[in-house]
């Protein structure tokens, strides 16, 4: 079973052609979506060490992309729209399991990541990992057939890691040097002993209104 890796990336315009021809020439196992004013970078693995696996891609698109950033693990947010259009059912029908007015078992709706301003209401989201999760089980439903995601401890460990190689990343080093010393700890990330292999490949390049 494959773990699916959701990064946030800063610094990387999907519009621009050049940029798109890189990613597709060093990335063959990414897929890029634009969300908003950031890019999700999706790759799928079977490692049994995921973590280190995210670490060297990040690490590999800030050697390849001097512009880009990798500030943390995306969540993938999903409102209750969101959730309708995946699993095909309507609006109505996702509220109501949300509400625990309409679900198989008596597993309770995941708790909402956040809340955030709709106009005068407060709009809920939801981490997509959590509402698979719980599609599966209450439901016998499946949206992603063979995939497992992070653990929140997990893209804890994750997010600390990128934040310690960004501050790091930080110290002044000749362009040449710092690049090198990119790639080193990507070859030590995903060398054979750190597990970090990328799975087969799932190519998309999309962009999200």
């Amino acid at each position: 079973m494959e773990t699916k890796i959701v990064l946030a990336v800063r610094g990387v315009d999907l519009r621009d052609d050049k940029t798109v021809s890189i990613l597709n020439d060093q990335f063959p196992e990414v897929g890029w979506l634009a969300v908003g004013e950031l890019v999700q970078a999706v790759i799928y693995t079977e490692s049994s060490f995921p973590v280190g696996v995210a670490v060297a891609l990040a690490q590999l698109i800030r050697a390849i992309l001097p512009d880009a950033e990798v500030p943390r693990a995306d969540e993938e947010l999903v409102t209750i729209g969101n959730i309708a259009d995946a699993v095909g059912v309507t609006h109505e029908t996702v509220r109501l399991w949300v509400a625990g007015q309409r679900r198989a078992t008596g597993q309770p709706f995941p708790a909402p990541r956040a809340s955030i301003n709709a106009g005068r209401a407060a709009m809920n989201v939801w981490a997509w990992a959590d509402v698979v999760q719980w599609l599966r089980v209450a439901c016998g439903l499946d949206p992603e057939p063979e995939v497992m995601f992070l653990s929140d401890r997990e893209v804890a460990e994750l997010n600390l890691q990128l934040a310690t190689r960004a501050r790091s990343r930080r110290r002044w080093l000749p362009v040449g040097e710092a690049t090198d010393q990119m790639l080193d700890e990507v070859d030590a990330a995903a060398s054979p002993t750190a597990e970090g292999s990328f799975g087969a490949p799932r190519r998309f390049m999309a962009n999200a209104e």
